[in-house]
């Protein structure tokens, strides 16, 4: 038994020293090439959840607004296991009865995702993901704007972008008019998500 146990162990510090030595996307990476788009992301990326809050940029509200055409309504085997994993969280006392109720009747069986021959897709979860949103805006604002504003962004992020936040929107809105090029934007999503399959 203790052997099967030191093999096992054996086994996946191999494993765990094999998957660090592959290249894994890293924040930004994408603008490798080019240190100031880089560095202007990862400015943008240090405001964090003020990039999808309603009363920050919004952008979630922009975000499933391009998307909402791609959304289907969750399968059944898929709604049952968020509910079981819902009355799970409740009996660990994770959420309350009232939070596990609200998610079960406004998230499962009235929402809505994006699915691809019936998989899950890493862009359901874009709309509050700071990173890839970071990475949108910085590509959006260099097709759209000059060196004055790279400037004020890496001077003051929060103030600058909250000023262009209406024109924010509407540059989502046309540059991403079909919402699939968004699937491009999720790598920092997939990237998490790959962390936490591995780890479960």
């Amino acid at each position: 038994m203790d052997k099967l146990i030191i093999e096992d162990i054996k086994r996946i510090k191999s494993l765990m020293i094999e998957s660090e030595g592959k290249n894994e996307y890293n924040f930004c990476d994408r603008f490798s090439g080019n240190k100031q788009k880089k560095y202007v992301c990862s400015k943008i990326g240090s405001l964090k959840g003020l990039l999808s809050r309603y009363n920050g940029l919004d952008l979630r509200t922009v975000i499933d607004k391009q998307t909402s055409d791609l959304q289907t309504e969750i399968p059944q085997d898929l709604q049952e296991k968020f509910i079981d994993c819902a009355i799970f969280l409740e009996s660990l006392g994770k959420i309350t009865e009232k939070e596990k109720n609200n998610f079960i009747e406004k998230k499962v069986k009235n929402g809505k995702l994006v699915y691809l021959n019936g998989e899950w897709q890493p862009i359901n979860k874009l709309n509050t993901n700071y990173f890839d949103l970071a990475e949108i805006l910085t590509e959006l604002i260099y097709k759209n704007k000059n060196n004055t504003t790279f400037q004020a962004i890496i001077n003051d992020p929060k103030t600058t972008l909250m000023n262009m936040k209406s024109e924010i929107h509407t540059m989502i809105e046309e540059y991403f008019d079909d919402p699939k090029m968004l699937f491009d934007y999720t790598k920092n999503i997939q990237r998490t998500t790959q962390k936490c399959r591995t780890k479960g």
